[in-house]
């Protein structure tokens, strides 16, 4: 029998990796903790987000929410100031998609680029 794993982190492939960088970076208030040709190594408390240049795709291309995507980022706030964050940063919250469970309220929202991620913070 395989031992338990732990998600570490997660990977997102962006067509503008500066914009995105900023972003994120905003969003989450990690740090930078590697800089490659082609990507960026977001991390805080064991956990890390690396932001990679995606191939075949120009900077600009908008491509709208991403609803089709078989993963979603999922990210714990300390309380509902980061949404705030998001739209400040130029993403989108989609109050439609929001709901409570358990004692947290779930908010999906839109980067920049049309990826959909989540909020989770306590209510």
């Amino acid at each position: 029998m395989a031992s338990p794993l732990r998600v570490r982190g997660s990977v997102i492939f962006v067509a503008d990796l500066p914009a995105m960088t900023k972003f994120y970076r905003a969003v989450t208030a990690w740090l930078i903790t590697e800089r490659g040709k082609n990507h960026i190594r977001l991390g805080m408390d064991g956990q890390e987000l690396v932001i990679h240049q995606a191939f075949d795709v120009d900077a600009g291309e908008v491509a709208g929410p991403r609803v089709e995507t078989p993963l979603k980022l999922v990210l714990l706030a300390e309380d509902d100031s980061t949404a705030e964050t998001v739209e400040v940063e130029g993403g989108q919250l989609m109050r439609e998609r929001q709901w409570s469970d358990a004692g947290f309220v779930h908010l999906d929202a839109v980067d920049p680029e049309g990826n959909i991620f989540q909020l989770v913070f306590p209510e």
